[in-house]
């Protein structure tokens, strides 16, 4: 087993959440996959949002996924480099 799989149970007192985007569903589930595969997280949660913001001086709106990652304190530094 590597050394940095996240347990199928992770603990709740050891449970990281970690929030990233995508552009569509079909990409966040794209990665919400990878992820699973490579045991770096337990659980991804994919929840449609919509994102404001500023670019080059005007403001957008745009459609996203968020991605709620629930993994452990030992895959975090691999999750951030996947």
């Amino acid at each position: 087993m590597v050394e940095n799989q996240v347990d199928s149970q992770v603990e709740s007192q050891n449970l990281v959440l970690a929030l990233t985007t995508e552009r569509n569903r079909e990409l966040a589930e794209l990665l919400a996959r990878q992820l699973l595969e490579r045991r770096l997280v337990a659980c991804v949660s994919l929840l449609p949002i919509h994102s404001l913001y500023v670019w080059d001086g005007q403001l957008q709106r745009d459609p996203e996924v968020q991605l709620m990652l629930k993994t452990s304190p030992s895959c975090v530094l691999a999750l951030q480099e996947a």
